[in-house]
C-alpha cells in the first residue's frame, strides 16, 4: 500500500490508461482481423447492414423476426458505417476503443472523491477482468452487452463530473433505453446517488430518458409488428420460467464459474456473514449502485431459459467491486487483505484459460468454445471450410446447411470471402429439403463445431 499511496491521482490515472492501452494492443493482435462469430453473423450484423442500406426501410418496411433487436444497437454504429461502409474491421476498432473508454470512465466515476483504499479496489477489479477469457473475448464483438456497458459508463461519468450537461445525459440515456431492455437496471441503480449534492436533476433526467427510449422502442415494435413485444424471450415465455434451483444452477455455471468469480464471491460472502455491522459497506453509494446493477442482471438472466454466458457480461465489473470492496473494508489487517486478494487472483490463474474442449473440462460442459480464447481457431476453421466450398462449388450450387453457415454464405461483409449466389436450404428455418441431390452438405455440430 505504501508505494500506491506515494502515487498521485494523475499518475494512477496514467497507469490505468496505459494498462488498458496495452490490453487493447494485445487483443487487437488476434481479435481485430477475425471474421464475425456465431450470433454476430445472423442476429447482429445482418440487421446492422440492413439499417445501413436504408434506415427508413429498416424501421418501417422490414419484416420482423423473433431475434428482433432494439433500434439503438444499430444507431450506435451508424456514423462509423457512413464513413467506412460495411466494414467489420471498423466495427471491431470502435468496439476496442469503447472497451478502453468504458473501463477508464468506470475507474474515474468509482474513484471520485474516494479514499486510496477505494481506488485500490477499482484497480483490482480492472486487473481481475483481464484474467477472464469469457469477459475479455467480447471486447471486440458486436453482441450488445459491451456496447451497453459503454453507454452506461459514459452516462455515469457525465452524471458524476458534468451534471450540468443535461442534454448530453438525456441523449445518452435515451439511446440506452432504445438500445437494450436491460438498461432499465441502470435507470433504477443510479438513484443510489440521490443524496449526493447536485446529482438529483441529472439522475431524474437520465432515468426518465431511459424509460422514454424503452417506450419508444415498444411503440415502434407495435407499429412494425402489431405487438409490443417481438423478442422470443417474451413472446415464447422464456423469462422467469425456471425454478429457483435451476436459476441458482445457472447463476453458478453461467456466471460464477464462467467468469472465475466463485472464489471472490465465496470470500466476500464469508466476510460479510462474519460481521453483524456493515456500515462500511452501506455508506458507500458505489457499493449500493454495484449491488443493484449486479442483482438485477443476475435476477433476470438467471431465470431466463435461453440465457447464455455473455448475458451476464455487463454485471461482472460491478460484481467484482462488491467482492473486492468487502475484502478491503471488512478484513482486519493489510496482511489478511493481501492474502485474500492473492487467493482470488491465484484461483483465477489456476483455473486458467479454458483452452481444453474435452468433455473432462468444466468449461466444455458449460460454455463451449464461443467464450474461450480458442474461438479464433474455430473462426479460422470456418474460413477454411467456406474457402474450400467457394473454390469448388460454382454459383447456383445447391447447399444444405444450418446456422451460422447459411448467413456466412449470404454476404461478403463478414470476413468469409466473396459472396457467391448459392441455393441454400437452412434446416433451422424449417425449410423442406427441396434438393434431390445437393452439391454440398455443410453441418454444424454445436458446440463441438
Amino acid at each position: 500500500m505504501r508505494f500506491y499511496k506515494s502515487l498521485s491521482d494523475k499518475q494512477i490515472e496514467l497507469f490505468v490508461f496505459l494498462f488498458f492501452s496495452l490490453v487493447f494492443v494485445y487483443f487487437t493482435s488476434y481479435q481485430l482481423f477475425q471474421p464475425a462469430f456465431w450470433d454476430e453473423v445472423k442476429v447482429y450484423f445482418k440487421p446492422l447492414w440492413e439499417f445501413y442500406n436504408s434506415p427508413s426501410a429498416f424501421i418501417f418496411d422490414r419484416a420482423a423476426h423473433q431475434f428482433e433487436r432494439p433500434l439503438g444497437q444499430n444507431l450506435i454504429y451508424y456514423p462509423t458505417l457512413l464513413i467506412f461502409g460495411k466494414n467489420i474491421i471498423a466495427v471491431r476498432i470502435q468496439n476496442l476503443f469503447m472497451f478502453i473508454i468504458s473501463h477508464y470512465f468506470l475507474y474515474k466515476s468509482f474513484t471520485q472523491n474516494k479514499s486510496q483504499s477505494d481506488k485500490v479496489c477499482v484497480l483490482l477489479l480492472l486487473f481481475y477482468l483481464c484474467t477472464i477469457p469469457a469477459y475479455i473475448i467480447y471486447t471486440t464483438q458486436f453482441v450488445g452487452a459491451p456496447q451497453l456497458f459503454f453507454l452506461m459508463s459514459v452516462c455515469l461519468f457525465c452524471i458524476q463530473f458534468f451534471p450540468q450537461r443535461v442534454l448530453l445525459i438525456f441523449f445518452i440515456s435515451l439511446l440506452m433505453g432504445s438500445f437494450r431492455e436491460s438498461s432499465l437496471a441502470f435507470a433504477l441503480a443510479i438513484f443510489a446517488f440521490w443524496g449526493v449534492p447536485g446529482k438529483r436533476k441529472p439522475i431524474l433526467i437520465s432515468s426518465l430518458a431511459i424509460i422514454i427510449g424503452f417506450l419508444l422502442n415498444l411503440i415502434l415494435t407495435k407499429i412494425r409488428t402489431g405487438d409490443f413485444f417481438q423478442h422470443m424471450a417474451l413472446t415464447e415465455n422464456h423469462l422467469f420460467q425456471l425454478s429457483l434451483f435451476e436459476a441458482l444452477t445457472k447463476f453458478h455455471s453461467h456466471f460464477l464459474l464462467s467468469y472465475k468469480l466463485l472464489i471472490p464471491f465465496s470470500i466476500s460472502v464469508l466476510l460479510i456473514l462474519r460481521y453483524f455491522s456493515f456500515q462500511s459497506l452501506k455508506e458507500n453509494k458505489y457499493f449500493t449502485f454495484s449491488f443493484l446493477i449486479a442483482s438485477l442482471f443476475i435476477l433476470i438472466f438467471s431465470f431466463h431459459k435461453f440465457a447464455i454466458v455473455r448475458y451476464f457480461w455487463i454485471a461482472t465489473p460491478f460484481f467484482l467491486y462488491l467482492c473486492f470492496y468487502s475484502v478491503i473494508k471488512l478484513s482486519q489487517s493489510n496482511r489478511v487483505r493481501i492474502v485474500l486478494i492473492l487467493v482470488c487472483f491465484l484461483s483465477s490463474f489456476i483455473i486458467g484459460d479454458p483452452h481444453s474442449e474435452t468433455k473432462e473440462s468444466i468449461f466444455y460442459r458449460y460454455i463451449g468454445p464461443e467464450y474461450t480464447l480458442r474461438n479464433t481457431e474455430h473462426r479460422r476453421a470456418h474460413q477454411e471450410i467456406l474457402k474450400k466450398i467457394k473454390n469448388n462449388a460454382p454459383a447456383g450450387s445447391e447447399i444444405i446447411t444450418s446456422w451460422p453457415f447459411e448467413a456466412m454464405l449470404s454476404t461478403s461483409h463478414l470476413g468469409y470471402g466473396p459472396y457467391i449466389p448459392y441455393k441454400l436450404n437452412d434446416i433451422y428455418d424449417g425449410e423442406p429439403f427441396d434438393f434431390q441431390k445437393p452439391d454440398v452438405i455443410l453441418w454444424n455440430n454445436y458446440p463441438e463445431q
